[in-house]
């Protein structure tokens, strides 16, 4: 009785693991990077405008990231470095991209042009390894 038991409770199992396979699909999953920048929006001139973004999207961050990315609007604050706290409207732009140095070097120059056409002290960045499929 014992062993149809546990024959019964492992069947479930692989039913259940050949599930949870077929549900997420047969692609395989790919180890990438995924950098998340947060650009505020309150400029040396005043807000950065949607249109000002949008031109910096297609001039600067599209060029080196063709293949994609994400942009959603966020708020937030942070500490400035006279010691006052600042709260503004922000940007976030989330790219996966395959780990290297070119993209390394396309990040930086992203985050260096935004400091200097909207007179920004610093643009955060997160980068986390994520593991994704298409």
């Amino acid at each position: 009785m014992q062993g149809a038991f546990r024959s019964t409770i492992i069947g479930k199992w692989v039913g259940k693991l050949k599930f949870i396979r077929e549900s997420a699909g047969t692609q395989a999953l790919s180890r990438m990077v995924c950098d998340t920048l947060h650009f505020g929006m309150a400029g040396r001139g005043g807000e950065v405008s949607e249109e000002q973004w949008e031109e910096f999207l297609k001039t600067v961050v599209t060029p080196r990231f063709p293949a994609g990315f994400t942009v959603y609007d966020s708020h937030g604050q942070w500490l400035g470095k006279d010691g006052q706290v600042l709260r503004e409207r922000a940007k976030v732009l989330q790219i996966v991209h395959r780990p290297g140095t070119k993209h390394e070097k396309a990040l930086g120059k992203i985050i260096e042009a935004y400091k200097t056409a909207f007179g920004q002290e610093s643009v955060l960045r997160v980068r986390s390894s994520v593991q994704v499929s298409f």
